[in-house]
């Protein structure tokens, strides 16, 4: 019997490191846009995110509500449903049609394909 158990306990390291691990890999870069009623002024309001890719002109949008002085954000492009390509890129947030803040921010890819944002001042 003691040589049964360790048979047993043999085959089962040996099981356990034939399978060797396969690794894959993830990542992603996103920027957070943000927008705030800094002295609540609304109890709730919606707030409209609009990215244009400068070159191409092609705008997307994504709208979310936000409560009295809570920062309202989104991710680009995760909440915009695209993928973000190289190029530069404008953005603006609407509340009730009017523009309350903006910006400009730029992807690009290296040589290894890694992905870096760049944010542009505003003038």
């Amino acid at each position: 019997m003691k040589r049964f158990t360790t048979i047993l306990i043999l085959l089962i390291t040996i099981i356990a490191f034939a399978q060797e691990s396969s690794w894959q890999q993830s990542e992603t870069i996103n920027i957070q846009l943000g927008v705030r009623d800094k002295n609540s002024n609304l109890e709730e309001y919606k707030a409209t995110f609009k990215v244009t890719e400068t070159t191409t002109e092609k705008v997307v949008e994504t709208t979310i509500t936000v409560t009295a002085d809570q920062w309202g954000f989104v991710n680009f492009p995760e909440d915009f449903g695209v993928d973000a390509l190289k190029g530069d890129y404008d953005w603006a947030c609407t509340v009730a049609d009017k523009i309350v803040t903006y910006g400009k921010f730029e992807f690009k890819k290296t040589g290894n394909m890694a992905r870096v944002l760049t944010y542009k001042k505003v003038k």
